[in-house]
């Protein structure tokens, strides 16, 4: 990034981060471990390439998908939790060029633990017109393998399939739920803890159990 941008934009390189050990190549793989987990809804996936270095205060996989996702064009909203998490943010901000925005209905992309997210309804849900304009929400979770049971079923599974996430209350999962009627809107949802990822977009169905 040139120099004057990075002054421009307020980033302290002294908080920059190198982040990917190969961009080019890791990015690819990030990006095709992600597609994978859309594609298979409740697929557990590791997607953190080796060597990399992620911003501090941050999951690995949640980095990962942001530096590989996020460009200018992206608006990305971060809950308070992370907003004071200053080189995440600058590394973020001198790799991709993303803007942060501070209201969850601006963001294409949105970062926050399970227990500071707002509902799902909050957020960017596209229109009738432009559904794909819904917003992508990486929620930094407790567990993917314990917690509350989630049924689910729709594209991608072959049968129904329960899944356990730690850390979101139910009422969360209901709102989630909610917004199903209005489809082709509605958020996809990145679960993350360390270096792994789930998928739950809104093509999927969700029951709580």
């Amino acid at each position: 990034m040139d120099a004057d941008v990075v002054a421009a934009r307020g980033i302290d390189l002294e908080h920059v981060q190198p982040g990917f050990a190969m961009p080019g190549p890791d990015t690819q793989q990030v990006f095709r471990l992600t597609l994978e987990a859309m594609a298979y809804p409740g697929r557990i996936v590791s997607v953190v390439p080796p060597r990399f270095a992620p911003p501090t205060g941050i999951p690995a996989a949640a980095a990962a998908v942001l530096l590989t996702l996020c460009d200018p064009d992206t608006p990305l909203w971060c809950a308070p939790g992370w907003r004071t998490q200053t080189g995440m943010l600058d590394t973020l901000r001198f790799h991709t060029g993303v803007p942060i925005v501070t209201e969850p209905a601006a963001a294409a992309f949105a970062l926050a633990d399970s227990r500071d997210a707002p509902m799902p309804e909050a957020f960017r849900l596209g229109d009738d017109l432009d559904p794909q304009d819904g917003a992508t929400l990486l929620l930094a979770v407790d567990s993917l393998t314990a917690g509350q049971p989630l049924r689910l079923s729709g594209p991608g599974l072959e049968r129904p399939a329960t899944v356990h996430v730690g850390g979101p209350d139910p009422a969360f999962w209901r709102n989630r739920i909610e917004l199903e009627a209005l489809f082709p809107r509605g958020l996809d949802l990145l679960l993350t803890t360390g270096e792994h990822l789930m998928a739950l977009p809104r093509t999927t169905h969700l029951e709580l159990v």
